[in-house]
């Protein structure tokens, strides 16, 4: 079977996860036995002991500390974690003195120090008949190891002199024949180089305030220089980091092998040497790009100045800068986070294929390591291997013969018959399931999820990664007085060999005669017993529980798919030869049959699984198929739930049900497994996730039928109504007399659990939502309100949402539908991307929707004031949305012209939204369209009038470092006894507003359209500015007892900025400011105060720089 699957799925293997630079190991020299005997504080058995040791060279200035020149906590933890835990030897390379390097050395968690740039080394002397190379230093019991001092360049008394003339012909002032350069402060604890100030302002040119003259003076002086970060070094002597790397690891008794895998983690030109001596396992943060002119000139011809781009010498160049690029690249490199698999056989190979192919469409980081059996051939070990798969292979549990006759799968099976009712593949291997325990050998690692071969993820799972202690999904698939139970489906577990050891104790204890019925699943349920973490099902959503509670069922939340009992690929291990077998995966197949004894229902489910071992991906790609999939998903719920609509069916025989549910299902998912195979990858690697939002009209279901009761002057579709201002604005049309409908993805709800955070306030599903706004209105007396909800995706379902234009017939359109926050548009390339195809595509198709369908609909949109740049101009009062100039005419004669304010965009996020006001422009000039644009502040508080009346109806609350806006993160953090995080100096200017005025000034932009044909109305939505620091004032008056904590600035910003704007139109139109003072803040404060179990201080800090 073998080289008939290997001849099938080779066109399915080029999905790629994140490469693991170094193995695991063998474990198959493991011995288990010893395991169970051996001592609770025995040394860890030799199979998990590196045979080689591994090697981190790192720069410090700009790289382990940011710009405040601070070491950071999570930096100095991860150097902990790299020597002690995953026996990584650390060398710090820096350009700082030999002084600094004695402290480090003192004081750090490292092994040796580079100084000087390569002049000076220090390092750990091994104990008596000992290598470095075997452990950290210091690790064992005695006397702390001797820390050896060696200056591989000592000067001369050559040098010394002409150091001495040089120094003073730099530092002499400019009327003494002297430059006026400034020593280094530390220039004190050097002993072979110089160190220069360098100039950062932008007047001081690419060689950062030194002249070019010197320089080449240095040169024909017989010295060598290189520029880091902070300081122009200038010395004597051929070294360079590169050098004194090399010199330190040879001292420390590393392998030439082991030095070649050496990685080096840098910022500046210094590190040049260094870049290309570690190729490719050398890392630049992402400052490098800044760098393109000379780095370094040495006193030899050889030694000519390098120039071009310094990332061009990086092996790789991560996406943040500073100690947060320094922890990617780390993390990358020696990862302390892991997915993990297990492989019995050659068909579970089949599943673990998919399986890695949906975890590299979420874009995580974290390697996957497939843990395979010896039935597992080779071919198939190097498949997964082409994927990015770590396959370690693991050996078997020596079990006793009492033990193996009491697991015997047909001994369990007569005494506790499976709850589905159906039967596992022939090709289950029931004993081997224990091997899930060697798991805990996975000691390189602090934190492993593990995933089963028969799963595919559907959303991100990274968020697991913070879970601490053993953590575990219940069981729920059929039988729900079993929720006791767990299944290990998806575990999240902390390797450690004392763990491992306790394990087998019980496991192999030959006096026992406990039978595990559910072989590891019921070990691990009662080997942690009252210490398991509940996962959500969600990340281990069974595909018996779609089954037996398809209304339960929530394709926008469920992140991984477990496909447990019969698989999906069954008809593949079954195929009579290769070209059956390619015929299964060749695109635009059908999808194959159920496997023998499948309730028919789980058509549409099994498309999933096809779907994504059907799809090409890219590194930058993701499933694309997965709306079909999803759609034929939610046919499928359609149809197995009761409705009102559908009473008469509901009144069937469920034998006269089913099958027509069934060939409905297995239609749709046929249709899905077709379009996986054809269909071209979607560029933004998120389109997966945001794919399984898509409704049941999505899938060829009726369209939502609408009773309206409005005329059409009152009717308003609030496109992002799901969202922290599209929410209350629905609720206030409403309210105001509106009939009102929202369209939304729910990609908002979807963010945050690719987040792993949630709002602080709990936000209820939409049917709740809007269920309760009818309660309250029905208690007003009359007819009860109702807002209409439609699920589509305005961007990527044209067609839908212009069928629900046409059915609603708005009088006004307003458009909230874009992705938000600033931070996460900048997090990572996939986030980038995102935010431009969303943003854009849903503004551009919700413009051609109302040119397609009544060009006299008022279009509203939410803008920002990011699009004038904070601080641009200085001591300008930011106009309305245009500024007047003049222009001089080829007659010499000036023109006035009224021109949109010049865009500054400060983030992707604002760039999307100046480039909305262009698509603006463009439609309101070339189709006459009506259009608001409204450039709002930052908006703060909770409440609205309407918010307040259900607790089902609050509004959501944001803390976290992508998504809470300034001030009630502040008070969010105050409330919860948090410091305030104060991003920078504090000193920059903001725009605010608070909720109930944003509602309130959407409501007046919507009943004063301007006449068709006109200019593009824009208003500034705000009501005042405030400083940061002013802010912080406030709550620390109205809440005594509030810190702050001041915090790298995660943005590109200025220091400090003048920020003055003119709202006069909304005064014009009768807005009544509320502004910011400490009655108001106290409201939010209390309302937070109530939910403040839910602050999660995690996330409280930024994660996303730029």
């Amino acid at each position: 079977m073998a080289a008939r699957l290997g001849a099938a799925v080779t066109s399915a293997t080029n999905a790629k996860l994140a490469d693991l630079p170094f193995g695991v190991g063998d474990l198959t020299e493991l011995d288990i036995p010893a395991l169970a005997t051996d001592a609770a504080d025995a040394p860890a058995p030799k199979a998990l002991q590196h045979s080689r040791r591994r090697v981190l060279v790192t720069d410090l200035d700009g790289t382990l500390t940011g710009s405040s020149g601070r070491l950071p906590a999570s930096v100095f933890a991860r150097l902990e974690t790299l020597r002690e835990r995953q026996n990584v030897l650390v060398v710090v390379c820096t350009g700082r003195p030999v002084s600094w390097a004695r402290t480090i050395m003192a004081t750090w968690p490292v092994d040796a120090v580079v100084a000087e740039n390569g002049a000076v080394i220090l390092f750990a002397a091994a104990p008596e008949g000992a290598s470095a190379a075997a452990g950290p230093a210091g690790s064992s019991a005695g006397a702390p190891p001797t820390v050896v001092e060696e200056a591989l360049f000592p000067s001369t008394e050559e040098d010394l002199a002409a150091r001495a003339a040089m120094i003073k012909r730099a530092t002499d002032a400019p009327s003494a024949g002297g430059l006026g350069l400034s020593l280094s402060p530390d220039q004190a604890g050097r002993a072979c180089d110089v160190a220069f100030e360098l100039d950062d302002s932008p007047a001081a040119g690419p060689t950062r305030g030194i002249p070019a003259a010197f320089l080449e003076e240095l040169t024909a002086g017989g010295f060598a220089f290189s520029f880091s970060n902070i300081h122009l070094n200038v010395w004597r002597g051929s070294q360079t980091k590169a050098s004194g790397s090399d010199a330190v690891l040879a001292r420390l008794g590393l392998s030439a092998e082991d030095a070649a895998d050496a990685v080096f983690v840098g910022d500046s030109p210094n590190d040049r040497p260094c870049f290309r001596r570690f190729h490719p396992h050398s890392y630049g943060v992402a400052s490098v790009s800044r760098y393109t002119g000379v780095a370094a000139r040495g006193p030899a011809a050889e030694d000519a100045a390098e120039t071009g781009p310094l990332s061009a010498a990086c092996g790789r160049v991560t996406v943040s800068d500073g100690p947060a690029g320094w922890l990617e690249a780390v993390d990358h490199a020696f990862p302390s986070q892991a997915f993990a698999t297990l492989v019995a056989n050659e068909f579970y190979v089949t599943g673990a294929i998919a399986l890695a192919k949906s975890l590299a469409a979420t874009g995580t980081t974290r390697p996957l390591i497939c843990l395979t059996g010896p039935e597992v051939s080779e071919e198939s070990a190097a498949r997964l291997a082409a994927l990015g798969v770590v396959v370690a292979r693991v050996p078997l549990v020596p079990f006793t013969d009492a033990f193996r006759e009491r697991h015997r799968l047909d001994v369990i099976k007569a005494s506790r018959p499976y709850n589905s009712g159906v039967d596992k593949p022939k090709q289950f291997r029931n004993l081997f399931n224990f091997s899930k325990l060697l798991l805990w050998a996975l000691t390189d690692f602090e934190t492993v999820v593990y995933l089963d071969a028969d799963i595919v993820v559907m959303q991100s799972m990274d968020s697991l990664f913070d879970v601490r202690g053993f953590g575990a999904a219940h069981n729920l698939h059929v039988r729900f007085d079993q929720l006791n139970r767990i299944n290990s489906g998806v575990m999240v577990l902390h390797p450690s060999v004392a763990t491992l050891r306790a394990m087998f104790r019980v496991l192999l204890d030959e006096a026992s005669t406990v039978t595990y019925h559910r072989t590891d699943q019921t070990f691990l349920e009662s080997f942690f017993a009252g210490r398991t973490h509940g996962l959500d099902r969600s990340v281990n959503a069974l595909q018996y529980f779609f089954v037996t509670a398809p209304e339960a069922w929530d394709w926008a939340t469920v992140r991984a798919t477990h496909f447990i009992m019969q698989k999906p690929w069954q008809s593949l291990a079954d195929a009579a030869d290769a070209d059956a077998a390619a015929a299964l995966v060749a695109p635009g197949a059908p999808l194959p049959a159920l496997p023998s004894g499948a309730r028919p229902e789980l058509a549409c489910v099994h498309a999933v699984w096809w779907a994504v071992f059907r799809a090409t991906l890219a590194s930058d790609a993701t499933v694309s198929a997965h709306d079909a999939v999803v759609a034929a998903g939610e046919a499928a719920v359609a149809s197995l739930v009761s409705t009102d609509a559908d009473a008469d069916a509901a009144e069937t025989k469920d034998d006269e049900v089913v099958p027509a549910v069934a060939a409905s299902a297995t239609s749709a998912a046929s249709a899905a497994a077709a379009a996986a195979g054809s269909a071209t990858p979607a560029a933004a690697t998120g389109a997966a996730a945001e794919a399984l939002m898509l409704s049941k009209a999505a899938a060829g279901a009726t369209a939502m039928p609408l009773t309206l009761l409005a005329p059409r002057s009152k009717r308003v579709l609030v496109v992002g109504g799901d969202g922290f201002c599209g929410w209350p604005l629905a609720l206030r049309l409403s309210a105001q007399g509106y009939e009102v409908l929202i369209a939304d993805n729910l990609s908002r709800r979807r963010i945050d659990a690719e987040l792993g955070v949630d709002s602080l306030t709990p936000i209820k599903p939409m049917a709740a939502r809007l269920a309760a706004w009818e309660e309250v209105t029905r208690a007003d007396g009359g007819a009860p309100r109702k807002i209409h909800f439609e699920l589509c995706d305005v961007n990527t379902e044209y067609d839908r949402f212009k069928g629900v234009m046409e059915r609603f017939r708005p009088s006004t359109v307003v458009h909230l539908g874009e992705q938000r926050a600033a931070p996460y548009s900048m997090k990572d390339e996939r986030t980038r991307r995102y935010t431009v195809t969303n943003n854009l595509g849903a503004t551009h198709a919700v413009l051609n929707a109302i040119v397609e369908t009544d060009r006299d609909t008022h279009l509203v949109h939410l803008g920002t004031m990011g699009v004038y740049g904070y601080g641009a101009v200085e001591n300008v009062m930011l106009p309305e949305g245009y500024v007047d100039i003049k222009m001089k005419d080829m007659h010499g004669k000036w023109q006035d012209k009224s021109i949109l304010h010049p865009a500054y965009p400060g983030s992707v996020y604002h760039m999307t939204k100046t480039q909305d006001a262009l698509f603006f422009q463009f439609y309101a000039k070339n189709y006459g369209l009506s259009i608001t644009d409204l450039h709002q502040g930052i908006v703060w508080g909770l409440h609205t009038d309407e918010t307040r009346r259900h607790p089902d109806l609050i509004n959501r609350l944001d803390y976290d470092g992508d998504y809470g806006t300034v001030l009630n993160r502040f008070v969010m953090q105050s409330a919860c006894g948090h410091p305030l995080t104060v991003y920078g100096t504090g000193e920059q200017t903001r725009a605010f507003i608070h909720i109930q005025n944003s509602m309130e000034c959407m409501q007046l932009a919507v009943e004063n359209p301007p006449k068709r044909g006109d200019a593009v109305r824009i208003f500034n939505q705000m009501t005042e500015c405030h400083r940061l620091l002013d802010l912080v004032a406030l709550l620390k008056r109205v809440f005594p007892g509030t810190e702050a904590s001041f915090v790298d600035n995660p943005r590109k910003e200025l220091r400090a900025n003048d920020l003055r704007v003119t709202n006069q139109k909304f005064l014009d139109l009768g807005l009544k400011p509320r502004l910011l003072e400490g009655d108001s803040v106290r409201e939010i404060h209390e309302a937070v105060t109530l939910f403040k179990s839910r602050f999660d201080p995690r996330h409280v800090l930024p994660k996303s720089f730029w």
